[in-house]
């Protein structure tokens, strides 16, 4: 049986698929290039296309024996989104329903979706969990938070099982650094602070920010009434009643890369700081 990488070609999707083939999982990639690099790929059965087209992803899913999918087909630029968000839409959403319609068909019940930090908009606290209230604040964060609530309902109603990872800051490469970012321009904040260090860039203004200010500018405010957040875990949250579904299985959302605070307080450093960091 194989796994499905959507996107698989990109930056988080080539890693994946490289940590997969090193287990000796069967892979299966879909990727229309458009934002992937072919030589990224360490492995498995590459299909070129749109996971938006429904034929050609019939296709694959009857060529191949598909147990599971992994999906980080998507566009995932905050301010680009800002610009043309009905671009956003038909990407993330409409070509996301396409893909859970396939799976539908084709019985394929697993998922893990690659999903965002962006779908909490501004922290009213921090770190932020999964109890935070989710306000996006641009286009990108709500497309893929209705991709989450999309699934819910089809969990709910095809017992299509999902997990969610949600991203912060991603950074870093392949442990023997064969592969790792290739972004043109570069929109991740990490890499974009290493450049200011190495004097590559003037300042460091986070990307994709419409308003001109790094997101969450304003300073995080205390939960409302004072005191911590409640005792609930940081890594996951049941997305479905208790006991709904089969064989003990739970919808769940898993936050990645560390907490919200982290973005804040690195991207305030001022640049005679920056300079400081050992490369």
């Amino acid at each position: 049986m194989a796994i499905l990488v959507t996107g698989g070609a990109g930056y988080i999707g080539s890693h994946c698929v490289a940590a997969l083939i090193e287990r000796g999982a069967d892979v299966v990639v879909v990727d229309d290039l458009s934002k992937g690099h072919r030589e990224a790929l360490k492995g498995g059965r590459l299909y070129v296309g749109s996971v938006a087209d429904r034929a050609f992803l019939d296709d694959v899913f009857s060529r191949e024996p598909i147990e599971a999918v992994i999906h980080f087909a998507a566009f995932s630029l905050v301010g680009e989104s800002m610009q043309v968000p009905e671009q956003y839409f038909r990407n993330n959403v409409t070509a996301g329903l396409t893909l859970i319609e396939t799976m539908l068909a084709h019985k394929v019940p697993y998922l893990v979706f690659s999903s965002t930090a962006a779908t909490f908009g501004e922290p009213e606290y921090v770190p932020i969990d999964e109890a935070h209230p989710q306000n996006p604040t641009n286009p990108y964060g709500e497309s893929k938070l209705i991709v989450e609530k999309m699934l819910k309902w089809c969990d709910l109603a095809h017992g299509l099982k999902f997990c969610a990872l949600r991203y912060f800051n991603v950074a870093g490469a392949w442990h023997d650094g064969s592969i790792g970012e290739d972004h043109r321009p570069e929109s991740h904040l990490i890499p974009l602070i290493l450049q200011v260090a190495q004097g590559k860039r003037a300042g460091l203004l986070q990307p994709g920010d419409h308003r001109g200010r790094p997101p969450g500018h304003r300073p995080p405010h205390p939960r409302p009434g004072g005191g911590p957040p409640p005792r609930r875990s940081r890594h996951t949250d049941r997305l479905q009643p208790e006991g709904h579904g089969g064989a003990g299985l739970a919808t769940q959302v898993h936050q990645c890369g560390g907490h919200h605070r982290l973005r804040l307080e690195v991207a305030f450093l001022p640049p005679r700081r920056l300079r400081r960091l050992t490369l």
